[in-house]
């Protein structure tokens, strides 16, 4: 952004959204903490220089938490690392690429991927920066494509499960070997946008942090089978 444009957002903007973030699970290293890490901080400094801010809300994902053992009821919270996450960027940020690369299995740990390691590294990061300000972080767990809005059936990513789910109803992937029975927690774009605009607007002007979880499966869980074969069903009414 240019001085200009920061200046003009700063003067007349009072609700800041981040929401912009890679979702390839492997993007390497470097590119995802300038993205999902580092993007978050950019959002907050420039609402920090703000005339007036109502809230700052953070999309990250449930999966943050994807290092902790499978059986731990992840809580509407920040879990501490116990380290310094900003040098810790500035030191990954700081090696070779050719290095990094590397070592990127070994930095992950019990993440699974760079994208979930990156968004944590972000959280915490955004906890230590939030002091004085309405803060939102939003968990969403793996969003599909919407309901309603603007079209049933529309998503403009095949990140994800929008490939897998896409695939099955195109007919490419015939086969594939999982626990049918295993659910899937699943939110239709459209809810997260609502959801989002509900709770940005409820927690305007509370200074402090506020961190919520965003799924279906405790409420309304889907199963995988269910999931294949209402995918199949709707390319059958629409098809491609």
């Amino acid at each position: 952004m240019t001085a200009e444009a920061i200046a003009d957002v700063q003067a007349n903007c009072t609700v800041f959204f981040s929401v912009a973030a890679s979702v390839d699970f492997n993007e390497p290293m470097e590119d995802a903490l300038q993205i999902n890490t580092l993007g978050a901080m950019r959002i907050t400094n420039l609402a920090r220089g703000a005339r007036k801010v109502d809230v700052v809300c953070h999309v990250s994902t449930c999966y943050v938490n994807s290092n902790l053992p499978s059986e731990t009821k992840v809580g509407e919270k920040i879990y501490e690392s116990g380290d310094d996450d900003e040098q810790e960027v500035q030191r990954l940020l700081a090696m070779p690429v050719s290095e990094l690369t590397r070592r990127t299995k070994e930095i992950l740990g019990r993440y699974p991927n760079t994208y979930t390691y990156t968004k944590a590294l972000g959280e915490r990061i955004l906890m230590r920066h939030s002091e004085g300000l309405p803060v939102v972080i939003f968990r969403p767990s793996v969003i599909i494509a919407a309901v309603k809005e603007p079209a049933p059936g529309w998503i403009d990513s095949l990140a994800a499960s929008g490939a897998f789910i896409q695939s099955f109803a195109m007919g490419i992937i015939k086969y594939t070997y999982v626990n049918s029975k295993m659910v899937l927690d699943i939110i239709p774009v459209d809810y997260c946008n609502n959801a989002l605009l509900v709770l940005s607007a409820a927690r305007a002007g509370k200074n402090g942090l506020f961190v919520t979880n965003y799924g279906s499966s405790d409420v309304n869980p889907c199963s995988i089978k269910t999931i294949i074969d209402q995918a199949v069903a709707f390319a059958n009414r629409q098809p491609f």
